[in-house]
């Protein structure tokens, strides 16, 4: 049992019939219990600044792929939106509406 706790790198704990029962300010609980409970609290708090730093990549990366569209030629953007209206497809007509603007608006 010590080699496995040096080899991990955990505290060894005493054995089991060690532990108190009732009474104290632990309110009974076993010190194995208290440490279960603070192991659940602390990863819990953890979890939640995980789930912050996902949402401000996400939002970081949909932002990345706006810039990264390349801006297509003026006559590819027009056969494209000839196409769409052509066929009734909305999907990406008002990214393709936006490329235009940029080359309408040019100086």
């Amino acid at each position: 049992m010590e080699q496995r706790a040096k080899r991990f790198g955990i505290a060894q704990q005493p054995p089991a019939g060690d532990y108190k029962k009732g009474g104290g300010a632990g309110g009974g609980k076993s010190q194995k219990q208290q440490t279960q409970r603070a192991k659940r609290e602390q990863s819990h708090h953890e979890s939640g600044k995980k789930r912050e730093g996902t949402a401000k990549m996400q939002e970081q990366q949909k932002k990345a792929k706006a810039v990264e569209q390349p801006l297509l030629s003026k006559e590819e953007i027009e056969k494209r939106l000839a196409r769409a209206k052509k066929f009734g497809t909305t999907e990406g007509v008002d990214d393709l509406k936006a490329m235009l603007r940029k080359y309408r608006f040019q100086s």
